[in-house]
């Protein structure tokens, strides 16, 4: 063998050596950029999970306040506007849209949440994003609204375990190297959420 096919195979060897590097790269840099649109997915979700918590509370509050105004009291805050019963009603954030089914209240049975004024006082809830209102019994809404919270809470579930496996992937192929050790990886990727 010459010189000059030696050089000429040392080239194609490094060819090949830089494009399987620049592979690894791409890839890694792809898992990296999935981790992170996770993590903003993440983020998204725990908003909405809030605004359901805060839209539980304005509910209770509405509640209260409807019981003692029908009690002839004075009545509690939490509402929106001052005069009339139409314009006495909870600002209710919007949540994505859940199936319907059974309200959860068995006949005169009290709910936690709204009380006894659950059927008879009506709120006015965001749905489809915000894009329309729909006037309904103020028990009927808190628990669609605890439907959402419960849905939002397996999307944020699995999107951590879709999560972990990005990251476990990106650990095995060496995009971790370096910053993160293995060990470490692997007890973090493998946690498991107790159940409540």
């Amino acid at each position: 063998m010459n010189a000059e096919g030696m050089a000429e195979g040392a080239a194609g060897a490094m060819e090949a050596g830089m494009a399987q590097l620049q592979q690894r790269l791409r890839s890694a840099e792809a898992k990296a950029e999935e981790v992170l649109l996770l993590k903003q997915e993440l983020v998204d979700l725990d908003r909405q999970r809030n605004a359901g918590r805060e839209a539980i509370t304005a509910l209770k509050k509405h509640a209260r306040g409807a019981a003692a105004r029908r009690a002839g009291g004075a009545g509690e805050g939490g509402t929106v506007g001052g005069g009339s019963e139409e314009a006495q009603r909870p600002l209710v954030t919007p949540l994505p849209s859940v199936a319907k089914g059974a309200s959860g209240l068995a006949g005169s049975a009290e709910c936690a949440v709204c009380g006894a004024v659950g059927q008879k006082e009506r709120v006015w809830v965001a749905m489809g994003g915000g894009e329309m209102f729909v006037r309904m019994p103020l028990h009927h809404a808190h628990v669609h609204v605890k439907r959402a919270g419960d849905l939002i809470d397996g999307q944020m579930a699995a999107a951590r375990e879709r999560q972990k496996a990005v990251v476990r992937r990106l650990a095995e192929e060496g995009g971790l190297a370096g910053r993160v050790g293995e060990s470490m990886v692997r007890a973090l990727t493998t946690l498991k959420d107790a159940a409540k």
